[in-house]
């Protein structure tokens, strides 16, 4: 709530004007950082747990963001055709799993948009306190997402991908910082 104060130029024919008081500055927020899973397009290698997949992702961002906390880490998958032990492995490992299949022929379509906007609404809610944002994809779609996100924002941006070397061209440049999860984690 801001405090509201009287103007000084009350008087015979001069009106009462509010002005908002300055807010008491706060304590200053720890930077924060997001970790966004397509898992549709970048499902866990072959035989590699999804959480040692997990893991690699926390330690990833934790290393482009030095003094940051994970703050948010969120799986966008069809939980329908997901080995229930993968999703259990996820959840142990904190990640928040989201279902997010509008209609059966739009599954991808919908996990896609509810990742960015999950993705947007976190960065606009955490304000100057995020310092990076890791989206693990291979899909394309992402590119332009990524390339304004790099280009308006004081946020570092990483791109975790299985095979960066077969990134797709919308992809390729998006962001100086690409991790590839095949090389750290094996092949799928």
């Amino acid at each position: 709530p801001q405090a509201r104060m009287g103007s000084a130029c009350s008087g015979p024919g001069r009106s009462r004007a509010t002005v908002a008081a300055e807010p008491a500055p706060g304590p200053t927020p720890s930077p924060v950082v997001g970790i966004f899973w397509d898992y549709e397009n970048v499902p866990c290698p072959r035989g590699v747990p999804a959480g040692d997949v997990a893991g690699w992702l926390r330690r990833t961002a934790l290393a482009l963001a030095p003094g940051a906390v994970v703050d948010t880490f969120a799986a966008f998958l069809d939980t329908r055709r997901t080995n229930p032990g993968r999703l259990a492995d996820l959840t142990a490992q904190g990640v928040d799993v989201i279902h997010a299949v509008a209609n059966v022929r739009k599954c991808a379509e919908a996990s896609d948009r509810a990742l960015a906007t999950a993705l947007l609404l976190w960065l606009w809610e955490q304000g100057g306190a995020a310092a990076a944002v890791v989206v693990c994809t291979a899909d394309g779609d992402f590119g332009p997402l990524l390339r304004k996100i790099v280009d308006r924002r004081r946020v570092e941006v990483l791109l975790a991908t299985r095979s960066a070397d077969r990134l797709p061209a919308a992809l390729k440049g998006a962001t100086p910082h690409v991790a590839d999860l095949d090389a750290e984690l094996g092949p799928g």
